[in-house]
């Protein structure tokens, strides 16, 4: 299961980076320093992926206390963190210095510095009412598709 969620999460990261580079995000304020200041958006779209290969995920964020800094991963059932945007962190000096793009494992020394809030789960289909999606449920959708034109079929 773990190598079939990296492969997964592999191939989302790559994504990304495609439909970043074809001008996708050109216009998009949040996307023009990926992964920096992704961590939120990148692991909700992930969890929709997986939640579409049948991978329930649960969204975790954390602070590290020292520094005031936040991030957010995804993490299975099985207490398996998914993380494709910690090589944001990979000009920290320290501790918080890593340098993996995808990292699909157990808790390892970098995930364990942050300070997490209780579990929130990672996907569910929206609840679209008879006056259409929200703003915010649009706008997510319009970014996924930009994504998931760059997945492999």
């Amino acid at each position: 299961m773990m190598n079939r969620i990296e492969y997964l999460a592999t191939e989302f990261r790559y994504a990304i980076e495609d439909a970043i580079n074809a001008g996708e995000f050109d216009d998009d304020i949040n996307f023009r320093r990926f992964p920096c200041g992704c961590c939120g958006y990148a692991s909700d779209f992930l969890a929709k992926y997986l939640y579409q290969h049948k991978i329930t995920t649960w969204y975790i964020s954390g602070v590290y206390q020292k520094e005031g800094q936040q991030h957010t991963w995804l993490q299975t059932e099985g207490m398996l963190i998914i993380d494709i945007t910690g090589d944001q962190f990979k000009r920290h000096r320290g501790v918080l210095h890593y340098d993996k793009s995808v990292y699909v494992g157990e808790a390892d020394s970098f995930h364990r510095l942050f300070k997490t809030q209780n579990p929130i789960i990672g996907y569910q289909e929206p609840v679209i009412d008879w006056l259409g999606e929200t703003q915010s449920q649009r706008r997510f959708r319009e970014r996924y598709e930009k994504i998931a034109k760059y997945l492999p079929c």
